[in-house]
């Protein structure tokens, strides 16, 4: 091959890998459901789109802007984002340090440290403004025929926004929109939709831009129920005294919102085998005549 032909191609192949790899290229999108108060699920969602390229402190970087759907309004939230990628990290731009700070690493290994600078610093710890994310493991997952590498974390640090988190070459976090704010709930802030000009991921049961009508109320405050073992191993039982159960329909979802079990209730104490599902936390809706009711199980 001619030594010019021979640099074209390999310029050009450079310039495919960095656009199948790139972070956050212009149009893409991210919807999340978004429950705030940490009772209802899959109601609203955010919606994060990349709008333009710009400069801060000389970095080029993009801009992410997002907007919160609430049931049947809509309200611009003011959480935008700025980000730039470099050497398989992803660096935001974080205001309390004025600067830029690492938001993913796709070069992570297994028991990997993670360093990173709060998002925001709380009054009561004021000097606290570091905490580390250690990698538990790294796995390829299949997203829409789209192979990625997922990393697997959790926190050194008691900070809100730490715990475990899951995040995912190209697409980023897929349980909560980037980094966590104060006035942002991290109860079910799981991705639904990834898509840009070249893949499509849809990780959510219903359509991306879902959210419940008005006219179908959580009721979940007016009646008690219990809900027992949980924890629990094998089954779960549903008890009401106040409200009857018998023909409403009980939904299981995950944390990424997949339907996972759903079935009528006989009665009061009809058993609910959960004896397939992996250990973790799950949600549980119960559609009855006047409504719904959201609770929340531990599969141990």
């Amino acid at each position: 091959m001619n030594l010019g032909l021979l640099g074209i191609f390999i310029i050009f192949s450079l310039g495919v890998l960095k656009s199948q790899n790139e972070f956050a290229p212009i149009g893409a999108e991210w919807h999340f459901n978004h429950d705030f108060d940490g009772v209802t699920f899959q109601e609203e969602y955010s919606k994060y789109q990349v709008t333009k390229d710009t400069t801060i402190r000389g970095q080029a970087c993009r801009k992410i802007e997002g907007i919160l759907y609430l049931k049947d309004s809509t309200v611009t939230n003011g959480l935008n984002f700025f980000v730039f990628d470099r050497n398989d990290s992803v660096f935001y731009f974080n205001r309390p340090f004025n600067n830029f700070k690492l938001l993913y690493s796709f070069r992570a290994k297994v028991r990997d440290t993670l360093q990173f600078f709060v998002p925001y610093v709380m009054d009561f710890r004021p000097n606290d403004t570091i905490f580390r994310q250690v990698v538990d493991s790294v796995v390829i997952k299949d997203f829409s025929g789209q192979k990625l590498k997922v990393f697997y974390t959790h926190s050194l640090d008691r900070w809100s926004f730490g715990g475990f988190n899951t995040y995912a070459e190209r697409i980023g976090n897929l349980n909560r929109p980037f980094v966590a704010f104060p006035d942002i709930s991290l109860v079910f802030q799981s991705l639904r939709c990834y898509q840009d000009s070249a893949i499509s991921i849809k990780l959510f049961n219903k359509a991306c831009d879902f959210r419940l009508s008005t006219s179908n109320k959580n009721i979940s405050r007016q009646y008690d129920i219990k809900i027992y073992p949980n924890p629990a191993h094998h089954s779960i039982t549903l008890e009401s005294k106040a409200l009857m159960l018998e023909g409403a329909t009980l939904s299981v979802y995950n944390l990424a919102g997949k339907l996972l079990i759903r079935q009528k209730v006989l009665n009061n104490h009809n058993p609910t085998d959960i004896s397939r599902l992996p250990a973790g936390t799950y949600t549980l809706i119960i559609d009855v005549k006047n409504g719904y009711i959201t609770r929340k199980i531990t599969k141990m």
